[in-house]
């Protein structure tokens, strides 16, 4: 040690072998880390914050897309409104008519088609022909094009497609499918619903064909669509649009079941052919018809959704609901019907 005395200050210097100063220096420079225990606890912490955020996280995600599509719903009423406005009719969920350039001489258009322009979506029409009808080759580029107001934000891949198919072909000996693919829509209207002794209710979604005189399909003529005004049970109370999402893929109580609808099934689930079917009730299960569920047992021929605990519908006031899985099956009976002069309580 030395000690050095000056006028202005006085110092101390220490002197240090160097051996041991380099000792200091190593120590120091190990606690300045992360022992493995200490990192191991960081990560502990960190993954529990994870698990507790993300269900949290994942449930607000649902929350916006259910939102979504309850407002996708509330345009699909809106449309309708603004159609009858100027038609005095509820659009026809399907509509038929004779024509040559036609496949099976049969042009078909759907609801989807006929409120494009009450959605903004009128430039679809710019390259779509009434004469032809939805599944024809020149129609392509117009059903193709996957219409988000068509879609629920919650169903798995929005950009499914689906065969397109002519039953009227079928009638004739010609295969139903065209051949053509259509995009999807994730939302129907009534026809008609049953219940599970097969009662009867007309739903507002009806059906026109119109055939001249003579022709193969004159027989098949009908006129099903209505008016507000034939809403005899109120519009506060019926069933316009409800949601029947994750066609043509077969969901049955949550699940694939790896199979793809066909036929009449999928008749009706392109945009721009058939809306309005006969929904019918479920078994428990969902694996087969003429049961106790009404919602979400099979999106074959019943409301489906993937949101948790319900399906959304749109009443014809243009009112949006969630109707849950449990719904009493004679309650939504009555909502799906017209003229059933049911009074509907609480659901």
């Amino acid at each position: 040690m030395i000690l050095r005395n000056t006028a202005s200050r006085r110092s101390l210097i220490i002197s240090v072998p160097r051996a041991d100063c380099y000792r200091i220096k190593t120590r120091a420079k190990k606690l300045l880390g992360f022992t493995l225990i200490e990192l191991l606890v960081v990560i502990g912490i960190i993954g529990v914050l994870v698990g507790l955020l993300l269900p949290a996280v994942q449930s607000a995600r649902e929350a916006a897309r259910r939102m979504s599509c309850s407002n996708n719903m509330r345009q699909l009423g809106l449309a309708v409104h603004n159609y009858h406005d100027t038609q005095r009719r509820i659009p026809p969920g399907h509509f038929a008519s004779a024509s040559t350039r036609a496949r099976a001489g049969v042009a078909i258009h759907g609801t989807g088609v006929a409120i494009l322009p009450f959605i903004e979506q009128g430039n679809l029409l710019q390259n779509y022909s009434y004469e032809l009808g939805f599944d024809h080759d020149d129609n392509q580029a117009s059903v193709l094009t996957s219409v988000p107001t068509y879609l629920c934000p919650s169903t798995p891949d929005d950009q499914r497609t689906v065969e397109c198919r002519n039953f009227f072909g079928a009638l004739l000996g010609l295969p139903m499918a065209s051949g053509n693919q259509a995009a999807v829509s994730d939302y129907n209207g009534v026809l008609a619903v049953y219940d599970v002794r097969g009662n009867e209710a007309i739903g507002l979604m009806g059906h026109k064909r119109l055939f001249p005189s003579g022709h193969p399909f004159a027989m098949l003529n009908e006129d099903t669509t209505s008016s507000f005004s034939d809403c005899l049970d109120g519009l506060s109370n019926t069933i316009l649009f409800y949601e029947q999402a994750g066609r043509p893929k077969n969901y049955v109580s949550g699940k694939w079941n790896g199979l793809e609808l066909e036929d009449l099934d999928a008749a009706f689930v392109p945009w721009a052919g058939s809306y309005g079917v006969n929904v019918l009730p479920a078994s428990a299960d969902g694996s087969t018809k003429m049961g106790p569920r009404v919602v979400n047992g099979n999106n074959a021929w019943q409301p489906y959704s993937f949101h948790a605990g319900g399906v959304h519908i749109v009443l014809a006031d243009g009112a949006t609901r969630l109707i849950t899985d449990s719904i009493d099956s004679h309650t939504f009976w009555s909502l799906a019907g017209r003229r059933d002069f049911e009074v509907i309580g609480e659901y």
